[in-house]
């Protein structure tokens, strides 16, 4: 089960807990239960009153003060969702929230597309805990598996539906296409296994004192059991969860450390974001390209785009000793391999030129005058595969890691290194 699963899973059991295995019940009844079993009341308030700071909807869990504010100028049955979506921010741990706009959505996806990285999703940790307050709500108010059992006994009718349980037609449209179209959700991590107690040298990283720690380990020597330690002994020690990122470098791997975060912290480990390195890189440069020059969400390209590209600039490039009139691509493919080769060292193509420039100076024989002349070649072609794909608002796989690195380091790399990144 996805952690997406995992958030509409518990809003089930929220459901179930407060009315019970029995039809769907009207919002307001069920709000009510909710108020009675948490503690955390719910007032509206007049549009723009300060009470609200400017939001549409906010929960504040702060010493004494346990309270969800709405305002009283949003229709009865939206205000229904987004006082459950602020019952959501309180059972899944946020201390605070400030809603509006984009933030209540009743037709959040219920699980997130897939990027061609493997991330779990592209948001941002605002946006993710915003999300999954919605589809949390949605689950809670109209939950899938007794809509699936109302539809068999009275046959679908959205709009009976929403004016019976007193939500958003819309949620209701979303919740039966979810609940009639697509397959039951099942639990696919197999059985719960525990993780073996640390060794000695295991314990000493999981226990670290905070800050940056570089941890040196070979195949079978459990990272990931270590990993998984650190983070459940930082969420024990009161770090919040969503403040934890933990990053591996294979989908394979990422979908194993979720799962097993999962089984170690349970319902918190909703809060973490796990995924690739490249998938990370993918969101940072989604959610914050604009401040280097990426308008509009970046058009990723694979390998065979990549090499696309090279094509496309053969008719540009002055080639000589990667020149092949029977099959082009042959050569390009070496070029390829070191750009990315380049780009996984954070050498840019003004920095390459300038290393093949001093291989040049530093030749000794004809084989390695001919091997700089290669390098110089490949900085040219380089060079200009750049300006295309940044032209074109592109970026490759190599990028993902170089750009968003190298941004947040501008001023210390563009002076230490020269790398126009």
């Amino acid at each position: 089960m996805s952690i997406w699963g995992e958030i509409r899973r518990q809003a089930q059991c929220k459901h179930l807990e407060l009315v019970g295995p029995d039809d769907l019940v009207a919002a307001t009844f069920l709000l009510s239960a909710a108020k009675v079993a948490t503690g955390v009341s719910y007032v509206s308030c007049p549009p723009g009153d300060s009470l609200l700071d400017g939001a549409d909807a906010v929960y504040i869990d702060i010493g004494e003060l346990r309270q969800i504010r709405y305002s009283e100028a949003t229709e009865e049955r939206l205000a229904a969702f987004h006082i459950a979506h602020e019952y959501a921010h309180h059972w899944l741990n946020e201390s605070i929230a400030k809603c509006s706009g984009h933030d209540l959505e009743t037709l959040t996806p219920a699980e997130p597309e897939i990027s061609l990285v493997g991330d779990p999703d592209a948001y941002s940790p605002k946006e993710r805990a915003e999300a999954q307050a919605n589809l949390f709500a949605r689950e809670f108010l109209l939950p899938r598996d007794k809509l699936r059992a109302r539809c068999k006994v009275l046959g679908i009718d959205a709009d009976s539906i929403a004016q019976d349980v007193g939500v958003p037609l819309n949620l209701v449209m979303q919740q039966l296409a979810e609940s009639l179209l697509l397959p039951p959700e099942v639990e696919s991590d197999g059985p719960a296994k525990s993780e073996l107690p640390p060794d000695e040298t295991q314990r000493i990283a999981i226990t670290a004192s905070p800050g940056p720690h570089l941890i040196r380990a070979g195949p079978g020597t459990g990272k990931t059991r270590t990993l998984v330690g650190r983070i459940e002994f930082l969420v024990q020690g009161g770090t919040p969860p969503s403040s934890i990122l933990a990053l591996t470098f294979s989908n394979a791997a990422a979908l194993d450390l979720a799962a097993r975060i999962k089984r170690a912290l349970g319902e918190s480990a909703t809060a973490i974001w796990t995924g690739t390195f490249h998938a990370y890189g993918l969101e940072l440069l989604r959610k914050y390209g604009h401040a280097i020059g990426i308008e509009g969400l970046p058009q990723l390209l694979d390998r065979t785009e990549s090499l696309l590209v090279l094509e496309q600039l053969l008719p540009k490039l002055r080639l000589e000793h990667y020149l092949n009139l029977v099959d082009p691509l042959l050569s390009l493919r070496a070029v390829y391999a070191e750009i990315f080769y380049a780009k996984d060292y954070f050498v840019s193509p003004t920095r390459y030129a300038e290393l093949g420039r001093i291989q040049s100076s530093n030749a000794h024989d004809e084989k390695e005058h001919l091997a700089a002349q290669k390098v110089l070649e490949v900085a040219e072609i380089y060079s200009q595969y750049e300006e295309a794909i940044r032209a074109a608002g592109q970026v490759d796989f190599g990028d993902l890691i170089v750009r968003p690195i190298c941004s947040s380091l501008h001023h210390q790399v563009a002076e230490r290194h020269r790398f126009p990144f």
